[in-house]
């Protein structure tokens, strides 16, 4: 039953992502951040304390539904930032994203295999409070309600179909979702992948959050350099490599028989990863 937990709080954020940015177009960009980030916080607190896998899952399906602090973080600084100085926002914020993908893992296996599971979930409770406070007492925002004649047109279901009316939209999303699946499929097993093939190792938790800490380095490195390699390819030859070379490297890790390997490989597969993703956000 845990390994379904994924694609059961996928499907909730998928229903529940385009509802809270409907919201957010009514009340605000803040707010929604502050939602994602305490909402998730309780629901992760609650996590350390279950005891049986039907009330972990009841608690993942709460932090699906309310969750989704990137989006609402972009969403905030799109609206926030200057015109001018929009690019260099949304890369600071890109850098954050990288940044906390490379320390995240690596800091979560250390503390699970020293300090246990469940004060992992305690201690990533406890920080996103804290981010969520700082959300609340230090971040402005100049947001002018809608008038109601504007509420009234911002139907969800109207909004809904002018996104898929758009054929290049269309395709993104499609591109966005198959990159975001085959990721998905590995992360559910790939601490039991790293168990299995290296037998011999006892920290477990601590060598899976290095591997994927190596992964978001390499992200973090080629994101640095999308700007002058967009210049020079474009971002529509940028994507068609990055995603092809990230498939490339992701295949031999299936055959790996040393750390050493896996390593390279997912330092290789953090590279491609990282253009990736930034040329469809850009």
């Amino acid at each position: 039953m845990g390994r379904n937990f994924g694609w059961r709080s996928a499907i909730v954020m998928t229903i529940f992502s385009p509802i809270w940015g409907s919201l957010a177009d009514i009340y605000g960009r803040k707010i929604m951040v502050e939602r994602a980030m305490f909402g998730s916080a309780v629901s992760i607190f609650f996590m350390a304390s279950v005891t049986n896998a039907y009330q972990l899952l009841f608690f993942r399906i709460l932090q699906a539904a309310l969750t989704g602090t990137v989006a609402a973080c972009i969403a905030l600084i799109s609206s926030s930032s200057p015109p001018q100085k929009m690019g260099y926002s949304l890369g600071l914020m890109q850098t954050a994203i990288f940044t906390g993908t490379c320390i995240g893992p690596l800091l979560g296996g250390i503390i699970a295999d020293n300090f246990g599971y469940r004060n992992s979930f305690r201690i990533t409770s406890t920080l996103l409070f804290i981010a969520g406070l700082l959300v609340f007492f230090l971040v402005k925002e100049n947001f002018h309600p809608l008038a109601k004649k504007e509420i009234s047109s911002n139907n969800f279901w109207k909004n809904l179909k002018i996104v898929f009316s758009s054929h290049q939209l269309v395709i993104m999303i499609f591109i966005f979702f198959l990159v975001q699946f085959s990721v998905m499929i590995v992360n559910p097993v790939f601490a039991l992948f790293i168990e299995e093939t290296f037998a011999s190792i006892k920290s477990i938790s601590s060598i899976t959050g290095a591997m994927l800490a190596l992964t978001g380095f390499a992200s973090v490195f080629s994101s640095v350099y999308i700007g002058r390699l967009s210049d020079k390819f474009g971002y529509k030859k940028l994507l068609v490599i990055s995603i092809l070379g990230a498939g490339i490297f992701y295949l031999p890790q299936a055959f790996v028989t040393s750390t050493f390997q896996l390593a390279l490989l997912r330092i290789c597969l953090g590279l491609f990863y990282g253009v990736s993703y930034i040329s469809k956000v850009d």
